[in-house]
């Protein structure tokens, strides 16, 4: 057997001295050749469901001895362990299995499955406001609002908000305006309102959002949908409606994301869809 760092310790020492009890939990004993044994078994049923070389294998349980069996399993295929404390409530769980994005995760039946948890809430609400300074031409004050809730089910976060970047007197540039603003993260992915429009901008926006299971097939599975009604601030006029969807994954070090904006105008600009096609590669 080649030498693939802790992947391959039990399988050498099973060679060397194969009836040495290896461990002992409670009154369970195993030699080292039947915990290789075991240990074979289950690195080839990793194999089957896609495990390979680079992949991580998710671990939510007491201390037991399938911890070291998966461990040594993933490892001789080149794969990370990552275990879970099994005293995480479902919410911390949840956000280790996000950011890991295991391939495969083992569960101890103990636990009955992974936890779906409870339905989380959550209340977001901001305020600013925003005036002219020094030798800007232009004399305003305009004001922000932000209310946004969200409830979260497992993988599933449905969001509801408004947004209003005030206007002040309907010219150009007084209305409120975010030149720093992260884009796709506020008002769209249509890029329509870059610059607020003089008369301000009113956003009330739905939002469905659902990561899911990891699997090998397609793992860290994340999909959302958004919409989005745009009016002005000062005047009410309509200025048209936009739909986004998005849809994003991983494959080893390789992310996939394919993004997509349909903006139909009413009374600001004009109908515009835009797609993107987006691979980000780490280390």
């Amino acid at each position: 057997m080649s030498d693939v760092g802790i992947g391959s310790w039990v399988e050498r020492r099973a060679r060397f001295a194969p009836d040495d009890q290896a461990l002992r939990h409670g009154s369970t004993t195993r030699t080292y050749a039947e915990l290789a044994e075991r240990i074979r078994r289950l690195a080839n049923g990793f194999r089957a469901r896609g495990v390979s070389r680079g992949d991580r294998v998710a671990w939510l349980g007491p201390n037991h001895p399938a911890f070291l069996e998966t461990l040594f399993a993933a490892a001789s295929l080149g794969a990370v362990t990552t275990p879970l404390n099994h005293r995480l409530d479902a919410r911390e769980v949840e956000a280790i299995l996000l950011d890991a994005s295991p391939s495969l995760a083992v569960v101890d039946p103990s636990l009955g499955g992974l936890p779906t948890g409870r339905i989380r809430t959550t209340l977001t609400g901001s305020y600013a406001r925003q005036s002219d300074y020094a030798g800007n031409p232009n004399r305003y004050t305009a004001d922000y609002w932000l209310l946004e809730g969200a409830a979260t089910l497992g993988g599933l976060t449905a969001t509801a908000g408004f947004e209003d970047l005030g206007a002040s007197g309907g010219r150009a540039l007084t209305s409120f305006q975010t030149p720093l603003a992260t884009l796709h993260r506020f008002n769209g992915w249509a890029d329509k309102f870059l610059t607020t429009p003089p008369d301000g901008l009113r956003d009330y926006y739905l939002s469905l959002g659902r990561t899911f299971t990891p699997s090998h097939a397609l793992p860290a599975l994340q999909a959302s949908l958004a919409w989005h009604a745009f009016t002005s601030d000062r005047l009410v006029r309509a200025y048209g409606q936009e739909w986004d969807a998005q849809l994003g994954f991983r494959v080893h070090r390789t992310r996939f994301l394919v993004k997509y904006a349909s903006y139909d105008a009413d009374r600001f600009g004009a109908d515009t869809d835009k797609f993107w096609f987006q691979i980000e590669w780490s280390l």
